[in-house]
C-alpha cells in the first residue's frame, strides 16, 4: 500500500506538472486587442487598405482571414486555406493605428505548427520570414523565399518571441519590434514613425501574422504620400497555433522519478509473487 501510495503521488506530480494548458498569447507592446468592424479598404485601421492585388474587392488580411476571394490581379481567385467565421480582433490602437513594438510571451516554451497561408506580393521570390531571440537578436528562418503557399514546418520557440521579415533582394530586415527596423519607411499619411510592417489577429483560438513589404520610396522611388503602400499586409500571411508543451528541466526530472517509482513497484510485486 504504501508503495502504491509513492507511485500514485509521483507520477500524479509529473502529469499535473506537464498537463498544464495553454493560453493564449500576452502581447508586450503598446495599445491592445481591437475588434475587427469594417472591411471597407478605408485606410482605417492601419491593415485596412485599398490593396492593390485584387480587382474583386477587399483583399488586405482581415478580408483574407475572414474567407474574401482574391484574384491575384487577374489570376484564379483565391481564398486562404485556413480562415474563420469567428469574430476576429487585431493588435492596434483604439483609433485604429498600428502598434509600433510588439512580441510574444508565452509564459512558457511551446513546439508550434506554423503555416504559410499566403504571399500577394511581386516581390514572393525574395521575402524570408521567421522568428528572433528577444535577448541575442539572433534570426532562425521559418519559410525561405521559395517556399509557397500552405508550406508548413514545426518550430519550438522560447516563451519570449518576435517576429521578423527579410528582404533577400532589398537586404532590409523588419521586426514586429519595430525599434529594431533598419528604417522607418512607412512616413506618408497612413503609416507611422518608425512604420509597422506587420498585422497581428486573431480570433482566439487560431493566430494570424501579415506583412507589409512596400516599404515606401525604398520600394517606390517616385510615390507622394499616401502613394507609397497600399496597406493591405498581405504580402506574407502565416498562420500558428501550440501543438505541445517543452517539457522543463524540473518536469523532466519529476516524471523520470514517477517512472522510476513504478519500476520499482512492478519489481517488488514479481518478488513476492
Amino acid at each position: 500500500m504504501k508503495r502504491s501510495l509513492i507511485l500514485a503521488t509521483l507520477v500524479s506530480a509529473a502529469w499535473l506538472t506537464s498537463a498544464s494548458a495553454w493560453a493564449a498569447p500576452i502581447i508586450v507592446g503598446s495599445g491592445g486587442l481591437q475588434p475587427v468592424t469594417t472591411t471597407d479598404e478605408s485606410f482605417g485601421p492601419h491593415w485596412n487598405g485599398n490593396s492593390w492585388d485584387s480587382n474583386t474587392g477587399p483583399c488586405h488580411l482581415a478580408s483574407l482571414a475572414q474567407g474574401t476571394v482574391c484574384d491575384w490581379v487577374g489570376a484564379s481567385p483565391i481564398v486562404l486555406s485556413q480562415t474563420t467565421s469567428n469574430p476576429l480582433s487585431y493588435l492596434g490602437q483604439p483609433d485604429g493605428s498600428a502598434v509600433d513594438a510588439f512580441y510574444f510571451d508565452e509564459g512558457a516554451a511551446y513546439t508550434y505548427e506554423v503555416t504559410l497561408v499566403g504571399e500577394f506580393s511581386i516581390l514572393n521570390g525574395s521575402n524570408e520570414f521567421g522568428w528572433y531571440d528577444l535577448d541575442t537578436g539572433e534570426r532562425h528562418a521559418l519559410f525561405a523565399p521559395e517556399q509557397t503557399f500552405d508550406s508548413v514546418t514545426t518550430v519550438a520557440l522560447p516563451a519570449t518571441f518576435g517576429f521578423y521579415y527579410f528582404n533577400t533582394d532589398f537586404g532590409q530586415t523588419y521586426y514586429t519590434d519595430s525599434s529594431l527596423n533598419d528604417g522607418a519607411f512607412f512616413s506618408d499619411e497612413f503609416g507611422g514613425t518608425p512604420g509597422q510592417q506587420f498585422a497581428y489577429m486573431t480570433d482566439g483560438d487560431q493566430f494570424w501574422l501579415g506583412l507589409e513589404d512596400l516599404f515606401g520610396t525604398l520600394a517606390t522611388p517616385t510615390c507622394i504620400p499616401g502613394s507609397c503602400s497600399d496597406y493591405d499586409y498581405n504580402d506574407v500571411i502565416v498562420a500558428w497555433k501550440p501543438i505541445s508543451k517543452v517539457p522543463e528541466p524540473g518536469t523532466t526530472a519529476l516524471l523520470g522519478l514517477g517512472l522510476l517509482g513504478f519500476a520499482w513497484v512492478v519489481r517488488g510485486r514479481h518478488r513476492q509473487s
